[in-house]
């Protein structure tokens, strides 16, 4: 009477999938660059081409399953892992929270200026990216 309805198994999460990716091209694992649950610091905001942005929409959808909403956020703390001062990156985008939600996926980068001071490093909005569920394209929103 009823159809076979498959519930999706959930997938144990460890720390070893949750490490940077940025070697796995050199052991041979498939890429897949600016996944959510990365960090992300560089000079520019992260570019996907189709493919890509197909495998980063249907990893969001994935986690989305179980929750209404998630939001991750990337503690600036986190830079004192990788260098004593994070005014090393001054100039650079730090990705400060992905939110996924049923209307899409919003990401926001912050700068990090040192202010010409060596004393104090501070974190300004510089941009969200927000990714609709429907088609390919994405809106990208200046402070």
């Amino acid at each position: 009477m009823y159809p076979n309805i498959s519930t999706p198994s959930r997938q144990i999460v460890s720390e070893e999938d949750l490490r940077p990716r940025q070697f796995d091209h050199i052991v041979g694992t498939l890429f897949q660059p600016f996944l959510p649950e990365d960090t992300y610091l560089a000079k520019a905001t992260p570019t996907r081409n189709q493919e890509e942005l197909q495998i980063f929409k249907k990893h969001c959808l994935y986690l989305l399953q179980h929750c209404p909403d998630i939001h991750i956020d990337y503690l600036f703390t986190d830079l004192f892992k990788i260098t004593p001062h994070p005014i090393v990156f001054n100039g650079f985008l730090w990705k400060y929270r992905t939110s996924i939600t049923n209307e899409g996926i919003l990401e926001d980068y912050r700068l990090i200026d040192s202010e010409h001071s060596t004393e104090s490093t501070r974190l300004s909005k510089q941009c969200t990216i927000f990714y609709s569920w429907e088609g390919n394209s994405y809106t990208i929103t200046l402070v």
